[in-house]
């Protein structure tokens, strides 16, 4: 069951699915390119490297050239998308702590918890208290 602190639902369920599509074409362009490779390792010399081989390898580099390039924009396209969504999400809960100032420990809207190595007394060379 859902808490008060966690984001709206659908937001998450789009970025999962995003992410899920985003690694499945990932997938797919590793296995055709590993699958291109590995068909040129044994048609290389089945076909005596000739100028028919040559030709396809070419064609076959441009093709996977051409879909890598494609994936990568896809890949960073998701990652705009992913960042568009985080920020609309902590404006969600920023509008719920306006309504609500009491409602940010719920969210977990706190500012950043220092580290220990962040203490000036643990840089300088002192022992933490």
């Amino acid at each position: 069951m859902p808490t008060r602190a966690d984001p709206p639902l659908p937001s998450v369920a789009v970025r999962s699915q995003t992410w899920s599509e985003v690694m499945g074409r990932i997938a797919s362009h590793l296995m055709f390119t590993s699958a291109s490779l590995l068909f040129l390792a044994l048609a290389g010399p089945a076909m005596s490297f000739s100028g028919t081989f040559r030709l396809l390898a070419i064609l076959l580099g441009l093709t996977l050239l051409v879909a890598g390039t494609l994936t990568s924009f896809r890949v960073h396209n998701a990652s705009q998308e992913d960042y568009m969504f985080i920020k609309g999400m902590n404006r969600l809960r920023a509008g719920y702590i306006d309504i609500d100032p009491h409602a940010g420990a719920v969210l977990h809207h706190r500012p950043p918890r220092r580290r220990a190595w962040d203490r000036p007394d643990v840089r300088d060379g002192g022992t933490a208290p």
